[in-house]
């Protein structure tokens, strides 16, 4: 009993580890995802705050009018550069769509509950009707025999004319 018992666990475990494995490699998919899409923001961030930083400066010290010329230019070049290049706005990493292979199964039990209950119902109906027919066959029978031994009876007493 013990060894069945064991076996029957083993097959439950292995096929639970199994899903949450699978759930577990979703989940690290679209946390690399996620972690990308981080990366890069933040390299946006950065190059923004930079960019501030530089801006900071080119104001805080009195520069010549020829080097305050040309850390603007170059600056103004940056941030043209940085506002025209486009960046991932959109995550598109659902949290809600992980595998849930668990609802499925219950789905698939109860479907195979409620088709049970179907097969079990046809299987009474058939087993009724199994039942009906043999009454009339039985039925059937018996009246053949009657008819049978009457017509036999008849035919004995036409024999026993005849040999008169």
């Amino acid at each position: 009993m013990k060894a069945a018992k064991n076996a029957i666990e083993q097959d439950i475990l292995g096929e639970f580890h199994g899903m949450l494995d699978r759930l577990n490699q979703a989940e690290s998919f679209k946390l690399s995802l996620l972690t990308r899409d981080i990366t890069a923001l933040e390299k946006e961030t950065q190059a923004i705050d930079d960019m501030a930083q530089a801006l900071f400066d080119l104001t805080a010290a009195p520069l010549e009018t020829e080097a305050f010329l040309s850390k603007s230019k170059q600056l103004d070049e940056l941030i043209s550069f940085t506002l025209s290049r486009p960046f991932n706005t959109n995550i598109v990493v659902n949290p809600y769509d992980l595998p849930r292979e668990l609802d499925v199964i219950r789905e698939k039990l109860s479907k195979a509950k409620a088709q049970q209950d179907v097969i079990d119902f046809k299987d009474e109906i058939i087993k009724n009707i199994l039942q009906q027919k043999e009454k009339s066959e039985k039925q059937l029978r018996r009246e053949y025999e009657e008819k049978f031994e009457k017509e036999l009876r008849e035919w004995n007493k036409y024999k026993h004319y005849t040999s008169l």
